[in-house]
C-alpha cells in the first residue's frame, strides 16, 4: 500500500491495482479450439490452453469431463507436434491425481470411460506393429509415470487395511487383499478392460537395459498383477520370459530391479 499527499497536505492510501485475472477455461472451450477454423491450426495456443486448464484442475480432473478429455488427448497426440508435448505431459501429470466424482452417479456413468482414456495413450508406447515406437519419444516417460500412478491408486490403503484385518483375525469374510486379488480396484479393472497390456510389455522389452524407464514399468506391472484377471492377461502375453531376461541381464542380483522381477514372477503364478 502506498500513500499520496493531497493539495491540503493530508495523505491518503492508494490501493495497488492487480492485473486482471484470466477467467477460468472450461473443458468445452479447450476442445472447441481443436475444431474452430480460427484456432485449429494454432498448436501453440491450444497447448497453452490445455496447460492452463490442467492447472485449474491441479487437484484432479472431474470424472464428468472424461469424454472431452479423451478427445483432447487423442487430438493432441495425433498432431505429432513438439509444441503440443508440454500439454500432453501436463495432462498425464494431472491425471496422475485421482479423478474426482461430484455425484454418486458419476461412478456408473463415467468410470467405464477410463479404459478408453487409457487407450488414447497407445500411440506413445511400443507395439508389435510399430517396433520403433511413437514419433514423440519425449512423451513416453510421462505416460509411463502416469500409468504407474494410475495402477497404484488405492493399493497402499488396501495394504494398511489388510494389516488391520489380520490383527482382528476375521475369518468369515474376504480380507482386503483377497478382495483386491479377486476384484481389483477401479483403476486396475480399467487397465484390464483397456488394450494397453501388450503395449506395456513391448515397451518394457525395449527398455530392458534402460533402468530409468525399466523401474517404473516394473512397478506398474507389479501393481497390475495384484489383480488376478490382469495377472492372467500379462501371463498370456508372455511377460514371464521377459522378466527372466531382465533378471539375467541385471549385473547386481541384489538390486531392486531383480527384487521387483521376482515379485512379479511370484504373483503371476
Amino acid at each position: 500500500m502506498s500513500t499520496h499527499n493531497t493539495k491540503l497536505g493530508f495523505s491518503r492510501s492508494l490501493k495497488e491495482v492487480s492485473p486482471p485475472q484470466k477467467e477460468n477455461l472450461s473443458i468445452q472451450q479447450v476442445l472447441e479450439m481443436f475444431h474452430s477454423p480460427y484456432t485449429e491450426q494454432l498448436t501453440d495456443r491450444k497447448s497453452e490452453a490445455i496447460v492452463r486448464f490442467c492447472r485449474q484442475r491441479s487437484g484432479g480432473f472431474l470424472l464428468e469431463e472424461i469424454q472431452e478429455l479423451i478427445e483432447i488427448l487423442r487430438l493432441s497426440i495425433a498432431e505429432n507436434n513438439a509444441l503440443m508435448q508440454p500439454a500432453i505431459q501436463k495432462i498425464c501429470e494431472t491425471a496422475s491425481v485421482p479423478f474426482i466424482k461430484l455425484r454418486t452417479s458419476d461412478q456408473l456413468k463415467f468410470v467405464p470411460k477410463l479404459s478408453e482414456f487409457l487407450d488414447t495413450l497407445k500411440p506413445v508406447l511400443f507395439s508389435p506393429q510399430q517396433e520403433s515406437g511413437s514419433q514423440q519419444p519425449e512423451l513416453r516417460m510421462p505416460v509411463i509415470k502416469f500409468l504407474k500412478c494410475f495402477a497404484e491408486e488405492g493399493i497402499s490403503e488396501i495394504m494398511k487395511e489388510e494389516a488391520s484385518f489380520e490383527q482382528q483375525k476375521k475369518q468369515t469374510e474376504l480380507s482386503p487383499l483377497q478382495h483386491l486379488l479377486k476384484n481389483g480396484t477401479r483403476n486396475l479393472r480399467a487397465l484390464n478392460q483397456s488394450n494397453l497390456i501388450e503395449n506395456i510389455i513391448f515397451t518394457m522389452q525395449h527398455y530392458s537395459k534402460q533402468y530409468e524407464y525399466l523401474l517404473p514399468l516394473l512397478e506398474l506391472i507389479s501393481s497390475c498383477i495384484l489383480y488376478r484377471d490382469l495377472a492372467a492377461k500379462f501371463s498370456n502375453f508372455g511377460i514371464l520370459k521377459d522378466i527372466v531376461y531382465v533378471i539375467f541381464e541385471c549385473e547386481d542380483f541384489r538390486s531392486y530391479i531383480v527384487k521387483s522381477c521376482f515379485e512379479i514372477i511370484w504373483n503371476t503364478n
